[in-house]
């Protein structure tokens, strides 16, 4: 891994280590402090340790888990079951609906791989599938601007100029209101990727 790659997926780490951790010291009434040097010295293997720094507010049984949903008034089936969710069913609910935002948004779209010619998704950049990412970005009026992030060694002249005159096509009607974001390569093998852009679509 490049010193470059390992800085920016350290960085991504960070910022989800972050948030999960202000979560869960927020709600459990723990030190943010305490709780980075908790997990830095990996004080919490076992139950009982989660119990004792205040992880959790106690240890039982799943029958006696039951007895708590009485208590809570929660209704049971026929049989005296409870009815589960999976916790992937769960973000599902509560996920933003981003199809429904009516805020301005900015697009990013991501091109990783080498460059080849025609439509598909995988581990290469197909010029037309990602012409066409482009060209429906441009046409969503609530997109203001587009990122566009290259991590490529490069690859099929023909592909780059189809997707290169839709991403043309995305520029602002005024050249100087472009922005240029330098981008560090992820990897040595990319090091001839683009710099990301930016600029508003309208």
């Amino acid at each position: 891994m490049s010193d470059a790659n390992r800085e920016q997926m350290q960085a991504l780490v960070n910022s989800m280590w972050n948030t999960i951790a202000g979560s869960v010291a927020e709600a459990r009434g723990i030190d943010l402090k305490e709780l980075n040097r908790i997990t830095d010295k990996l004080e919490v293997s076992l139950p009982e340790d989660a119990l004792e720094h205040g992880f959790v507010d106690s240890l039982i049984y799943e029958d006696q888990m039951n007895d708590v949903f009485a208590e809570l008034g929660v209704e049971s089936d026929s049989d005296g079951q409870y009815n589960f969710v999976t916790l992937g069913e769960y973000a599902l609910q509560v996920s933003a609906d981003l199809k429904n935002i009516s805020a301005d948004q900015v697009a990013i779209v991501y091109a990783d791989g080498a460059i080849v010619d025609g439509e598909g998704f995988g581990k290469e950049i197909y010029g037309n599938t990602l012409a066409a990412t482009l060209a429906g970005v441009r046409a969503d009026e609530k997109v203001k601007a587009v990122v566009l992030r290259v991590n490529s060694p490069g690859g099929s002249a023909l592909a780059s100029m189809s997707s290169g005159a839709k991403w043309n096509c995305s520029r602002p009607r005024n050249p100087s209101s472009s922005r240029w974001v330098p981008m560090r390569p992820a990897a040595d093998t990319i090091s001839r990727a683009r710099p990301m852009s930016l600029w508003p679509t309208n």
